[in-house]
């Protein structure tokens, strides 16, 4: 397996919110939230920066200024070779 520095892309429905709690998913707080009908959009602040995150999860919805947890779902993520 080649080794070195990589780029990571990730769309804003591959990530999935969860409530705070799990140890091993990113930490955020809730900054903004859109209703766009069959969809939600989040901004959310990490220790990573802004992550924007497009949800279809029509059961959780959650408030400004709420803890919570990101974590990658399955699909929408791309690695690549960072240029030297």
């Amino acid at each position: 397996m080649p080794h070195g520095r990589v780029k990571v892309s990730v769309r804003p429905e591959a990530w999935v919110i969860e409530p705070s709690g799990d140890a091993t998913a990113l930490a955020a707080k809730l900054l903004k939230r859109t209703y766009l009908g069959n969809v939600m959009e989040y901004t959310l602040v990490t220790e990573l920066g802004e992550i924007f995150v497009v949800s279809h999860d029509g059961k959780n919805r959650f408030e400004v200024g709420a803890q919570v947890c990101l974590r990658l779902a399955d699909h929408g993520v791309s690695v690549v070779a960072a240029e030297s």
